[in-house]
């Protein structure tokens, strides 16, 4: 599934956490490397709040953030609005062109509502929007290679006679010679301009703010993300020694937008590749690109977790279910990813290539059970204590597709089949067939570890830890390309580690002291 959090502005914050070594067994996704956990600032039932900030800096730049809170009905209910505005001009002239590329330019919104009608029920719904649109990263050409196939085609080369003959049969060219000429021609006039850029960015200085970009209309990322989490909380009844809450967190992601960049740093020619999976709309106009923003990608989750202690802290323990569900936007009309690369000399009309099948349905699900515990033996050991907890994963993958062809004339990329009549240059577009993937994965997390305090200011620790993360599924037209594939399996790490923690003073002085010991082990790395 896709989760478009990452990238986002951090502002009006309650608190930031990182958390190293494997996650899932206390909530959540799986994770094999960490989670960063972000809470925003909660609205405050009784007092109005109002905060803000505002920097200031060269290139144009300017951030401000703005947060108000207020009750509503007080002790039971209150909202808490915050902005945040994130601007930098570009510093990358496209020559040719008054357009940089480089820059930032973003908001975001997020509007808190905490209601809590009595002191065992607490509920907090969070919309959160975030909107870019600043032209996109810059890219220099700084060398080539002189053996390079295409850029040492001799004249009488057969390389181009299969799309020179369907061009000459559609009309596009008068002759295959003349249309392997044209590419040719092309071809030597990259060559050159990639010698003359890798002599030009070698000067170094002003000139690596410079780029050779040709066409900068295409250079913008653009996207919207949404969220909206809802988050329970029920305190319930005391039974003898042990206390229970019960949490549910409901949440939806949705996502669009579009990036275009030119990856070689020269004109459009050299390879120039539009989207970036985020609910794309490319399609193509003749031999330009058209593209905006499409239906988007949607990303729902669901988490019931049940959470208490025994004699006090004696038995603190979690348990709980997390599902997600990523359902695949069927769109008949665009592709997500377009490029033009050399030109356009392997196309027929010299023109832009889906990178990308359209894709017709499929889905992203994840569902798991974990629990972990902690058991404090003050009294049999005063300051040990043994954690344990475990997580079983599911993740089941479907994703079904149409081949995309181009229709030489119009250029307009269609779920279809494309055929040329070599005598007429006729051309029929036949539907192309329903291609499926399927992908099922699981896999286990566990935690398991030993502190001792032995005394208030020293730790002393043991741990060992297995994360997983699940497989998926490409839509790409990469088939052949080295270590691409379609299915690619599970990721699985397990690792050791001890250490000391220790809080020590020397006279007016106090410091602390980390020490450890750890091994990880990767199996199946994505």
């Amino acid at each position: 599934g896709y989760d478009g959090s990452a990238g986002q502005s951090l502002y009006d914050l309650e608190s930031v956490q990182v958390l190293k070594g494997p996650q899932g067994t206390l909530f959540g996704r799986t994770t094999t490397a960490g989670a960063v956990l972000v809470t925003p600032a909660a609205p405050d039932l009784n007092n109005f709040q109002a905060n803000g900030t505002l920097t200031v800096g060269s290139l144009g730049y300017f951030q401000g953030t703005l947060a108000v809170s207020v009750p509503i009905i007080e002790d039971v209910l209150a909202v808490r609005v915050a902005a945040n505005y994130n601007h930098r001009n570009g510093y990358t002239k496209i020559i040719g062109s008054d357009k940089r590329l480089d820059e930032l330019n973003n908001q975001s919104q997020r509007v808190s509502v905490l209601f809590q009608p009595a002191s065992w029920l607490k509920n907090t719904t969070i919309y959160d929007r975030f909107h870019t649109n600043q032209t996109s990263s810059s890219y220099l050409t700084v060398g080539y290679s002189d053996s390079f196939g295409l850029f040492n085609l001799p004249a009488n080369t057969t390389f181009f006679d299969r799309v020179c003959g369907q061009a000459v049969a559609v009309g596009l060219s008068p002759s295959a010679s003349a249309c392997t000429a044209e590419r040719l021609g092309i071809l030597a006039s990259l060559k050159a301009d990639v010698e003359a850029e890798v002599e030009r960015v070698a000067k170094g200085g002003k000139e690596l703010r410079r780029v050779n970009t040709g066409n900068s209309n295409y250079f913008q990322d653009r996207s919207t993300h949404q969220t909206i989490v809802n988050r329970t909380e029920l305190t319930l009844p005391d039974i003898g020694p042990l206390e229970l809450q019960l949490k549910n967190i409901f949440g939806y992601q949705t996502t669009k937008g579009y990036s275009g960049v030119n990856v070689g740093g020269i004109d459009e020619i050299l390879n120039m590749y539009i989207g970036v999976g985020s609910g794309l709309a490319g399609n193509q106009a003749g031999r330009e690109a058209v593209i905006s923003t499409g239906p988007g990608e949607k990303f729902y989750s669901n988490e019931t977790q049940i959470s208490g202690n025994l004699f006090g802290d004696r038995l603190v323990f979690v348990a709980g279910y997390y599902y997600q569900h990523a359902p695949s936007t069927p769109d008949f009309t665009n592709v997500g990813g377009i490029q033009k690369t050399l030109g356009g000399v392997t196309t027929v009309n010299l023109g832009f290539s889906p990178t990308r099948s359209f894709i017709v349905g499929g889905r992203a699900n994840q569902s798991a059970f974990y629990g972990q515990a902690t058991l404090g033996l003050d009294g049999l050991v005063d300051g040990l204590s043994l954690t344990g907890g475990v997580r079983r994963t599911k993740d089941d993958f479907i994703l079904r597709t149409q081949a995309a062809g181009v229709h030489p004339l119009t250029g307009v990329i269609s779920p279809s089949i494309v055929t040329i009549d070599p005598a007429t240059g006729d051309v029929t577009l036949t539907p192309s067939p329903v291609a499926s993937q399927i992908l099922k994965t699981s896999g286990t997390n566990y935690n398991f570890s030993i502190d001792y305090k032995v005394s208030p200011g020293l730790l002393v620790y043991v741990s060992t830890r297995k994360g997983y993360v699940p497989g998926g599924l490409n839509n790409s037209l990469a088939v052949g390309a080295p270590s691409f594939q379609l299915q690619y399996g599970s990721e699985t790490i397990k690792d050791l580690e001890g250490g000391l923690k220790w809080d020590f003073n020397l006279g007016d002085t106090s410091g602390r002291l980390n020490l450890a010991a750890y091994e990880a082990e990767y199996s199946g790395i994505q």
